[in-house]
């Protein structure tokens, strides 16, 4: 069986004529003449003559950059999902914080409004208080001068009994 040289940089694997094969990438397999044509009209990159060291060398190079741009792909798309992921973290914790910046200004305004209406109950208090304080000033004057009155009254009246005593008294004694 003559040795046919895989021509691929990957690994082959068929079946012709009840019989398997495999071969890794550039490497050999035994095949039977009579199914060297028929295996290579089917597509399989078989050939009598090696892959020469300086194209699979050139092949090396491609496969290495292509999986160095892979590499490259691969880590620039795990740092966009990272950095998406920390975007979407972000966004929560902002919302979070949005979320708790509304709740403390709803606060601030319940307490704003509790502070309008103490001050509104402080002012009419004040204007309360004025008024009783001169309702007092007004009952004040008014006790003065009925304790006034009632003094005169009680002068009055004393110099009025003083002078009926001193009347009954003239009269007794006349």
């Amino acid at each position: 069986m003559p040795l046919q040289f895989n021509q691929t940089k990957r690994a082959l694997s068929w079946t012709i004529g009840g019989k398997s094969f495999q071969c890794d990438a550039f490497d050999s397999v035994d095949v039977p003449i009579d199914l060297i044509e028929p295996s290579q009209k089917r597509g399989i990159p078989i050939s009598a003559t090696p892959v020469a060291p300086e194209v699979r060398a050139a092949r090396k190079v491609e496969e290495e950059k292509v999986k160095a741009s892979n590499d490259a792909w691969k880590a620039l798309q795990r740092r966009v999902g990272e950095a998406e992921a920390s975007v979407k973290l972000s966004t929560e914790h902002a919302e979070q914080h949005q979320r708790k910046v509304e709740d403390l200004v709803a606060q601030v305004r319940e307490k704003d409004s509790v502070i309008a209406g103490l001050e509104q109950r402080l002012r009419t208090s004040d204007n309360e208080k004025k008024a009783v304080e001169e309702l007092l000033k007004e009952t004040a004057r008014s006790a003065t001068e009925a304790e006034e009155r009632a003094q005169r009254a009680g002068a009055v009246m004393r110099e009025q009994s003083s002078a009926r005593s001193q009347k009954k008294s003239v009269k007794k004694a006349g």
